[in-house]
């Protein structure tokens, strides 16, 4: 009985044992402690900062128990919020490689450029894929958020147009940011032969290349206009236009003072431009004069006046109606025939349409006799 025992206890452990290996060979899980996906930035952070081609690189580790050793992990990034199959089907979603890498030593690794997958999103979100080699299923854990910040593209910061003398040539200097490297920049004069508000683009008067964020270049030729100004701009990174010459001379820059144009403007003062800051003495008085058109037809010029207008208004509309009322009446009287309430209607009718009317008219009096008393006390 003993032997049985021990045998039993045997068999149920090598069972055991086997049942655990069997697993271990046939299925592979993802670890999905967090972060299920290592990035190589420490994770201070939700969503975790990256620049455009900055090296991205993850790592996924497998279940303890699990054996996985030589699966193909397929990374795939994916726009914040696209998760599970909607990750395999939306646009910009991106497999970062092809086939994905192997996995050694419980785990897998995989880098990238990165970049933004489409100009509607920042955030992202990277995902890691292994067949458990049971069936079809698979295993599949998500990384942090990714934020993929821009870089910094080509721009110019500045544009400078001077002019040696009245007659003498033109210098120019364009700036830009450090992304504008030997990249092509041009000058382009702009005649205003009308005025301001007439633009005509006129000749390149120089190009170059931009070194340490600058090109710098000079002109000895005279425009054909009096009024004109010139443009700046570098190749994918924008223009800037100079101030205005007037008379080949250049004009005062928007936003500047210039004492003597009888204007006193910001940063002036009485002593330093006593042609455009007039001082005013605090002592003095200055008054203002201004009208207020009268919007009531008929020029009204006080509520009297007001009444009398609102009730002739009344017996203007009041009169017509009356008539129509008073036809109305004498209507539904002679055709009354067998039916004594229409005659009794129409006679109404007639009587409250004269006593509306005697009513307005009298109103009308009334309201002239108050207006007289009230005018006559106030001569006294």
């Amino acid at each position: 009985m003993k032997q049985s025992v021990q045998l039993l206890l045997i068999l149920a452990t090598v069972s055991t044992v086997f049942s655990y290996g069997h697993a271990a060979s046939a299925e592979c899980q993802l670890d999905d402690i967090y972060p299920p996906i290592g990035l190589n930035k420490a994770i201070t952070q939700i969503p975790v900062p990256y620049s455009e081609n900055e090296n991205l690189v993850a790592t996924v580790k497998t279940k303890s128990g699990f054996n996985c050793e030589g699966f193909r992990v397929e990374f795939r990034a994916c726009p914040s919020g696209f998760t599970g199959t909607k990750c395999d089907t939306t646009d910009g979603a991106l497999v970062l490689a092809n086939p994905g890498p192997v996995v050694a030593s419980g785990k897998a690794t995989i880098s990238w450029s990165v970049k933004k997958l489409r100009t509607d999103y920042d955030d992202y979100t990277l995902r890691a894929v292994v067949g458990t080699g049971v069936g079809n299923n698979v295993s599949q854990v998500y990384s942090p958020t990714i934020l993929i910040k821009s870089g910094q593209i080509c721009a110019i910061t500045n544009f400078s147009a001077t002019r040696t003398g009245s007659t003498g040539p033109f210098s120019f200097i364009v700036k830009s940011n450090d992304k504008c490297e030997n990249k092509t920049s041009i000058v382009q004069l702009m005649l205003q032969p009308g005025g301001a508000n007439a633009q005509i683009p006129g000749d390149i008067v120089a190009t170059g290349a931009i070194k340490n964020n600058q090109f710098s270049a000079s002109w000895t030729g005279d425009p054909s206009t009096s009024n004109f100004f010139f443009k700046g701009a570098i190749a994918g990174g924008g223009t800037i236009d100079s101030q205005v010459f007037l008379n080949g001379q250049p004009a005062p820059v928007p936003g500047t003072t210039v004492c003597g144009n009888k204007i006193c403007e910001v940063g002036e003062a009485n002593s330093t431009c006593p042609t455009d800051c007039t001082v005013i003495p605090a002592t003095a008085t200055k008054s203002y004069s201004f009208n207020i058109t009268n919007p009531l037809k008929g020029g009204p010029n006080d509520l009297f006046d007001i009444i009398n207008i609102v009730t002739q208004w009344i017996i203007y509309i009041a009169v017509p109606l009356a008539v129509l009322w008073i036809m109305y009446a004498g209507f539904l009287m002679l055709t009354a025939g067998p039916k004594p309430e229409n005659f009794k209607k129409g006679k109404d009718i007639l009587w409250y349409t004269i006593l509306g009317l005697a009513i307005i008219f009298i109103g009308k009096g009334f309201v002239t006799l108050i207006i007289s008393i009230i005018q006559l006390g106030g001569t006294s």
